[in-house]
């Protein structure tokens, strides 16, 4: 809820808060994660995706959410390939697709933006 509400400080606390149990469980890490691009602390940030990504290989949204922490750095080669991933391991991750056709649009890359134009299920 707090993250909803652009309350990104206050959701990081209360997940920093929460039992070990919770905030190191699958989806605490995803949250954290989340609040850490949006407070742009990439690094920790990818920090703990890469954790994620280790520990849960096929969880689509980690690699989406590393996706968006690779564009918002910068990092587009990067962001690209973890779109990718996630629209592999989850096609229904709408915001993967439109990510990747996002970064692939103003570039020579005609055949890889076909190809997202074609799968995007939005």
């Amino acid at each position: 809820m707090l993250i909803q509400q652009g309350e990104i400080p206050q959701a990081h606390e209360a997940i920093i808060a929460l039992p070990d149990i919770v905030r190191l469980s699958k989806m605490g890490m995803y949250m954290s994660a989340v609040c850490l691009r949006r407070l742009q602390d990439f690094a920790r940030a990818e920090r703990t995706l890469h954790e994620l990504t280790e520990s849960h290989p096929s969880f689509g949204r980690a690699f989406q959410e590393l996706g968006h922490l690779y564009r918002d750095s910068g990092a587009i080669y990067e962001a690209l390939n973890a779109y990718g991933t996630a629209c592999h391991l989850n096609p229904a991750l709408k915001a993967s697709w439109l990510g990747q056709y996002q970064l692939l649009e103003n570039t020579h890359h005609v055949e890889r933006l076909n190809q997202v134009k074609q799968s995007y299920p939005g």
